[in-house]
């Protein structure tokens, strides 16, 4: 069992016993036992007194072992989202960007399915099949993608794909910003515009919080 383990974020030792849980405690107060040894019963008994086991197998000693065991407990909780759920941020975070998947969602799939609602909105005028095709396959398809990327990260916890959408976004509202020199300013285009910047900072926030 483990009893001591000095701290999470800076190289440490473990010591372990196999006496009750309460001995736990010695692990941290007691002075007899030292950061860096393995405590466990005397060989051959599973409980009683307990003793530095590299008196039993010298390879317990080892700072190598130890450190290696330090890094692989230490991966562990890094891919390991299960010790931060429920956090309150946490849970925030995965509201909003479940917020902007549905958004997005929407907007994809009438794109694709029903451009003809979405003309108004996009304030474009396809010529023909092939405008309505480009509607659908360029404008529905890249928020399609958005949506599996974001999907796929919600359900992994692997959401380096939040990075991918918010570059996206960002770039969306870059030429927004270019069309406003370009091609003069309409008020039209700033409630999308602020929809795009803020969907960028989330998803980028929530990719630095819930990697972390």
């Amino acid at each position: 069992m483990l009893t001591a383990l000095n701290s999470l974020q800076t190289p440490t030792r473990f010591m372990f016993t196999r006496r009750s849980p309460v001995d736990g405690v010695d692990g941290l107060l007691n002075a007899r036992f030292e950061s860096g040894h393995f405590y466990a019963s005397v060989e051959g008994f599973p409980t009683g007194d307990v003793v530095d086991q590299a008196t039993i197998d010298a390879d317990l000693a080892s700072p190598t072992y130890q450190d290696n065991a330090n890094q692989a407990v230490h991966h562990f909780l890094r891919s390991n989202p299960t010790p931060n759920r429920g956090n309150p941020m946490e849970l925030t975070f995965q509201f909003l960007t479940g917020v902007v998947t549905l958004m997005l969602t929407g907007l994809g799939l009438m794109s694709m399915f029903a451009p003809r609602r979405m003309l108004a909105n996009f304030a474009v005028e396809p010529a023909g099949a092939p405008g309505f095709s480009t509607i659908r396959s360029v404008i529905g398809g890249m928020f399609l993608t958005c949506v599996v990327l974001l999907v796929q990260g919600q359900a992994t916890g692997q959401t380096l794909g939040f990075i991918v959408v918010a570059i996206l976004m960002a770039v969306i509202a870059f030429g927004r910003i270019v069309s406003i020199f370009a091609d003069g300013f309409d008020k039209a285009v700033i409630p999308p515009l602020i929809v795009e910047l803020v969907i960028t900072a989330v998803l980028m926030a929530a990719h630095t919080y819930l990697a972390s």
